[in-house]
């Protein structure tokens, strides 16, 4: 399994290129921002890490699209670690778009159980090793529109759960670790004149993906994210935004599959994964 997710990974890494290096056109102008990161989690103690951000906008007559990508690596004082890279592709005149991110990481999480009404005095601290792969590939068949497949994978292995919790039951479906693995679709607006900092324009996207037997995945369920955001500039130096999302899930996923609320992505000021259930708005 080991040797089939390696392989993969390779193989995303290797499109990526070669799709970058063949439809981006001089001159560009490029931009590489190193750092070091040094931070502090109830989690985790303190770790330290680096990361490169890589960003280029292409100087040309076709309007293409800044692009950007990461490389990021961070060691705990526990002994945890997480190495991941993700990217945003665009290729000349933004007829073509890749999207992805693959981590592999060996981190403390913190579950609450299933459904809108756990307490606070349900959370246990779980540490697994993970690797998840993203990948989507964008068509334009209209401007702004784009249309095209979209891959996720999800592997859990050595997951070491708190004594006496309800992970180290067995009962909650994927407890155990597994194999996740989908193929679905996307369709998106995206007007955003940068995606990596919008100032203005809107997303509206819709993902479906099914996992099953088909692709290796150890767990048969369909995963469906409605999205929109918005972003209007206010002044020179101001910008207000909204987004909304809905998420759906049929069938059994694992516990790590389900819909989370939390986080940078879904509302800020609660711990990812802190409500977890098949749906959510």
């Amino acid at each position: 399994m080991r040797k089939y997710i390696l392989a993969l990974l390779g193989m995303m890494f290797g499109y990526t290129s070669a799709v970058a290096q063949a439809d981006t056109v001089p001159p560009r102008k490029w931009g590489l921002l190193p750092m070091p990161t040094v931070a502090s989690s109830p989690e985790t103690g303190w770790y330290a890490g680096a990361l490169a951000m890589v960003t280029y906008a292409p100087q040309d007559i076709h309007g293409t699209r800044s692009s950007n990508g990461k490389l990021e690596f961070k060691y705990t004082q526990n002994h945890q670690w997480v190495l991941e890279s993700n990217w945003n592709v665009f290729a000349r005149g933004n007829q073509k778009n890749l999207v992805g991110a693959v981590q592999w990481l060996y981190f403390p999480e913190n579950f609450w159980g299933i459904g809108g009404n756990t307490g606070d005095a349900a959370e246990e601290r779980y540490s697994v090793r993970r690797v998840e792969v993203w990948q989507q590939a964008n068509w334009q068949v209209q401007p702004n529109l784009f249309v095209g497949p979209l891959y996720r994978l999800q592997y859990l292995y050595d997951v070491q759960a708190a004594d006496g919790g309800s992970l180290a039951t067995g009962e909650v479906p994927g407890a155990t670790g597994g194999l996740s693995s989908g193929l679905g679709y996307r369709v998106a607006y995206d007007s955003r004149t940068n995606p990596l900092n919008p100032k203005q324009g809107a997303l509206l996207v819709l993902e479906q993906i099914a996992f099953g037997p088909m692709l290796g995945s150890h767990y048969r369920f369909t995963s469906t994210a409605v999205e929109g955001r918005s972003y209007w500039p206010i002044g020179a130096k101001h910008t207000l935004a909204w987004q909304g999302l809905l998420w759906l899930s049929t069938g059994e996923p694992p516990f790590r599959m389900l819909s989370m609320l939390g986080g940078t992505q879904r509302l800020r000021g609660y711990y990812f994964g802190r409500y977890r259930d098949r749906h959510f708005v």
